[in-house]
Order: structure tokens, then C-alpha cells, then sequence
């Protein structure tokens, strides 16, 4: 009895299993369209990117001469920061499926700053760290050098007929340099 029983639950759930019909979701009824148009015929497509940026960097602490009686009436002096140009260059793939695509993108910044100092006559100092008064002369120079790597992996689609968002996964890396030099005569 309970042989005769399995086989038909067994052809029975067959016969409903064949009737389930798989929806096939339309093109136009897309959740996320992609937005890259880059692949053609399914092959990735590389494209490149390159820009030109005005930064300015500065860094606090490098103050090289205080003047004055006191902390409160002096003058402190520092190197003088300025905006400088640097440039980004970048290389991507437009991936053949569903729209990611991978970006690698590398910025070089430089930028230097200084100040010099000549002491008016009668005027006290203060000196900051090793340097305790006198000091008539003085000249602070700061260097500095960025290099940065950024790997993105991310897809580009519409959320609204007019409105593109580029999520992304990556890495970034960087390297950078600096060089701070106070001379000074006594």
C-alpha cells in the first residue's frame, strides 16, 4: 500500500512541477537599467579619464619664530600656503555583464610653502622649540609630494529616468613625502 502511495505522490508532484511556468521579466520593466553604454556586443570597452586640480595643503605645527614679550602680544610665523596644480589620470573597462566596470585612477600632487624672517632691531623673541632668541635672520621651506592609487570596482545605473548613481567597491593607496627646513642666523 505505502509503495503504491509514494509512486503516485512522486508522478503527482512530477505533473505540477512540468506545469510551473518560469516569468520572463521584460527589458523595459528593468529594476536598475544599466547606465554604461560602453559595451558593445558584449565585449568591455576601456575608456580613459584625466583632469587637472587646484588644491591647497597646509599643515599645522610649523611655526618657526615667535615674537614679542609674551605668547599673547607676539607675532608667530609660519610658512605661507598657496593653492597648487596637480593632475589625476585614470584607466577603466567597461565589463561585458550587467553593467560594472573597473577604474584605476592615480593623482599626483606637489605643493611648497616658505617664509623668511628678518628681525627689526629692538624687537624681542621668543624662539620656538631650539631656537631661543638671537635669531636675525630666518628662513622656513616645506615640501610636500602625494601620490595616490584608487581601484574601483562598481556599476553605473539609473534609479530615475534622469538620475545616475555609481556605487562602488575599492582599494586606495597612497605614498607621500614632506620636507620642513627652518635656517637661521644669529
Amino acid at each position: 500500500m505505502f509503495k503504491h502511495l509514494s509512486i503516485f505522490l512522486i508522478c503527482s508532484l512530477s505533473v505540477f512541477a512540468s506545469e510551473q511556468i518560469t516569468p520572463v521579466r521584460p527589458p523595459a520593466q528593468e529594476i536598475t537599467p544599466k547606465g554604461q553604454t560602453f559595451v558593445q556586443n558584449g565585449v568591455a570597452m576601456p575608456y580613459v579619464s584625466a583632469s587637472l586640480i587646484y588644491w591647497k595643503a597646509r599643515e599645522d605645527g610649523l611655526q618657526y619664530i615667535v615674537t614679542g614679550q609674551s605668547g599673547f602680544r607676539g607675532k608667530v610665523y609660519e610658512p605661507d600656503f598657496e593653492g597648487h596644480l596637480g593632475f589625476k589620470a585614470g584607466l577603466g573597462v567597461n565589463l561585458g555583464h550587467d553593467g560594472w566596470d573597473v577604474y584605476l585612477q592615480y593623482t599626483y600632487f606637489e605643493s611648497n610653502a616658505s617664509d623668511d624672517f628678518h628681525r627689526p632691531i629692538g624687537e624681542e623673541l621668543l624662539g620656538t622649540g631650539f631656537l631661543i632668541g638671537g635669531v636675525n635672520k630666518s628662513h622656513a621651506k616645506w615640501d610636500f609630494h602625494i601620490y595616490i592609487f584608487d581601484l574601483e570596482w562598481a556599476r553605473l545605473f539609473y534609479i530615475s529616468p534622469y538620475l545616475m548613481l555609481r556605487p562602488f567597491f575599492g582599494l586606495k593607496g597612497y605614498l607621500s613625502d614632506q620636507d620642513y627646513q627652518v635656517r637661521s642666523e644669529g
